[in-house]
């Protein structure tokens, strides 16, 4: 995700905006599909993959708080969080990938025109 992002572009703003076309090319792949089939199953352990996936969106905020912060976001948080759920509510994208993806992009313009 990481590399695919930072791939895209050098412009901090633009990243931001890779960020949605990663997620949706992600979204329309047979991985993703394996993807979710992961994080519903116990791992081998048998202790549930609940902390797995928390620690993977853990660094998705991470990753995307750093993004907002090198595009000089208002509010470099509010953008993690969306990344976040939108990873972890990537599902919902499957059916609506139109919709989903518009109203990112929506989202990601309003953040870049708000001023610090």
């Amino acid at each position: 995700f990481e590399y695919a992002v930072l791939a895209a572009t050098n412009d901090p703003k633009r990243r931001l905006l890779a960020v949605i076309d990663t997620l949706d090319a992600w979204v329309g792949t047979n991985r993703f599909r394996a993807d979710l089939a992961l994080s519903a199953r116990s791992s081998v352990t048998g202790r549930l993959q609940e902390d797995d996936v928390r620690e993977h969106l853990a660094e998705v905020e991470r990753f995307a708080m750093a993004l907002g912060v090198a595009a000089r976001l208002a509010s470099p948080t509010r953008y993690a969080a969306f990344v976040a759920m939108s990873v972890a509510g990537a599902a919902a994208w499957y059916d609506r990938r139109v919709a989903a993806r518009a109203a990112s992009i929506a989202f990601v313009e309003r953040e870049i025109a708000r001023h610090r």
